[in-house]
């Protein structure tokens, strides 16, 4: 059987048998949820089964007719897109070597080995897809059989990724944060003991903002995106250059302020730290739950 001969892909099959193997492993990892809340957990399984199935029936249908995993003809492109890359298949591409293990012709059937090259993860993947022979002895692929051990071989990738990016950044984290504390302090020292009207008191704070601490930000901010950054750390991350990016302006803006008693620049710098602040809130919430996906025990 040469593949020439694999003319037909059976797609509500081959999309309802990746839909059930990925339920049964948001399931598995969520048994205590699923425990708790039987009713609400299945209402919820359901309603992604089937908003999963449309948007990979419409993803499969395009790369069978173009050989690319491409949905920008899709009305909700962005959703399609983030579906194919949080199930791997946007940078997945078949390799060209197969090996027959299983043929059967009085029934009809066969089972085709296919090696696939995922770049997150280290070696190929060989998936296991099942054929079934049409009248016209054309065979038709029904099922991809292992396609859940994909999914969880690149989950574990991913959340071995994501664990070395948070363990990486925590410590350069952990550093910045203990000279901020000091400099922040001194910068406080200076305002409740000093007079803003003094000159001299201006610039002694507009020396330590300008010489210490925006560099401190900036080779902070540069640290960060020296860091090799997992597809699934993309959002922490931007959130965390986010938080650099609102800091910087607010130290820059106070300074100009002290310089030239500009009361718009420190309107603009108060409502940059305002931002900071809230950014920094959504860090920490997201920083915690993604801790605390990482601690869960996977089966």
């Amino acid at each position: 059987m040469m593949t020439s001969e694999i003319s037909e892909v059976q797609i509500n099959s081959v999309v309802q048998g990746m839909a059930n193997d990925i339920v049964k492993n948001m399931l598995a990892q969520n048994q205590q949820a699923v425990d708790d809340n039987e009713v609400n957990m299945q209402s919820y399984t359901e309603m992604f089964r089937d908003a999963f199935s449309k948007g990979l029936n419409l993803a499969i249908v395009s790369y069978v007719k173009t050989g690319k995993w491409d949905t920008s003809g899709a009305n909700n492109m962005a959703s399609y897109n983030a579906l194919l890359m949080d199930i791997g298949l946007n940078d997945l591409s078949l390799l060209p070597k197969y090996k027959i293990v299983q043929k059967d012709r009085e029934l009809g059937v066969a089972v085709v080995e296919v090696e696939a090259k995922q770049t997150e993860l280290e070696k190929p993947f060989i998936f296991k897809v099942r054929l079934q022979q049409t009248a016209n002895k054309r065979w038709r692929l029904v099922k991809v059989e292992n396609f859940s051990q994909f999914f969880m071989l690149l989950q574990k990738r991913r959340q071995q990724d994501m664990l070395n990016y948070i363990n990486k950044t925590e410590n350069i984290m952990a550093v910045h944060r203990q000279n901020f504390i000091n400099l922040d302090s001194r910068i406080r020292e200076i305002i409740n003991f000093g007079d803003l009207g003094n000159r001299a008191v201006r610039k002694q704070l507009s020396d330590i903002i300008t010489n210490k601490m925006l560099p401190s930000w900036v080779g902070f901010r540069k640290e960060l995106t020296a860091v090799q950054v997992p597809t699934s750390a993309n959002t922490i991350q931007n959130l965390r250059l986010q938080i650099c990016d609102s800091y910087i302006t607010y130290y820059e803006n106070y300074a100009k302020w002290l310089n030239d008693n500009n009361i718009q620049e420190l309107r603009l710098a108060n409502d940059s730290m305002k931002k900071a602040r809230a950014l920094e809130a959504n860090e920490i919430n997201l920083t915690n739950i993604i801790k605390r996906d990482l601690t869960q025990p996977h089966k």
